[in-house]
């Protein structure tokens, strides 16, 4: 399954608002194409970790072995998406947590996947930018870059290994312009993660999806709302190009 299909219920026809020409297939063939490597960030920290745990879960809950680097622990359960499989002690088996606070843990980490036994489905990077973070804006490029690569090596190496595709979710807040390129120049697919302060509605902008041909979904915008106990979708728009809504 595609990235996003692990985080919102896009099974349902009910939520998506498409243009004619656009099918539910078509865009599981698009989305899970470029969906490799794929990037949500936002400028403003925002509530992106319960995205990335509802995602483990799915992936867990169809038995891939799914791992979560992140640099703190969960002092709560993250809200869960409405429509979407629920944490469980059978679906938590196949799920790993690991705890990295430097770029020196996460680069080993990854240098030494070829020596692990049980190679994950899903690779799960919480908060990217922490880990470069420190030293000049030219050494967080640089150093974003190394991270970067290695992720997508490592992706590389289980897919080839495994004969089944591995795939990398990675989270970042960051407002530095060649911050994301650098994410920009290596993820498959990005989204941009939004708040609407009059609406209360959270929205996440498709930013890069590649590889692109004439006929693929190029934008979609997805809108949910932050509810007390769940994330709540509310409409996925899809369309063919940025500016028109033609089919």
């Amino acid at each position: 399954m595609d990235i996003l299909s692990l985080i919102f219920p896009m099974h349902s026809s009910e939520w998506l608002q498409w243009t004619e020409g656009v099918t539910l297939d078509q865009l599981y063939e698009d989305i899970g194409t470029a969906g490799k490597f794929c990037v949500i960030h936002s400028e403003k920290p925002m509530n992106k970790t319960a995205l990335m745990f509802q995602c483990a879960v799915s992936e867990c809950t169809n038995s891939g072995y799914t791992i979560i680097i992140s640099q703190q622990r969960l002092e709560n359960m993250p809200l869960r998406v409405h429509g979407m499989p629920q944490p469980d002690v059978g679906a938590l088996k196949n799920l790993k947590i690991l705890y990295m606070t430097t770029a020196e843990e996460l680069k080993h980490y990854l240098a030494s996947i070829h020596q692990m036994s049980l190679l994950p489905d899903l690779i799960i990077v919480e908060n990217l930018e922490h880990y470069v973070k420190d030293g000049s804006p030219d050494a967080a490029v640089s150093g974003l870059a190394k991270l970067c690569a290695l992720l997508l090596d490592a992706a590389t190496y289980i897919t080839e290994k495994s004969n089944s595709k591995c795939r990398i979710l990675a989270s970042l807040t960051d407002s530095q312009t060649k911050i994301m390129e650098v994410c920009l120049r290596y993820a498959s697919c990005s989204f941009r993660l939004d708040f609407d302060d009059v609406h209360t509605l959270c929205t996440l902008h498709s930013e890069k999806m590649a590889p692109l041909t004439e006929t693929s979904v190029k934008n979609i915008v997805i809108t949910y709302k932050e509810l007390p106990n769940c994330i709540k979708l509310e409409h996925i728009s899809l369309k063919m190009s940025e500016d028109s809504t033609e089919g």
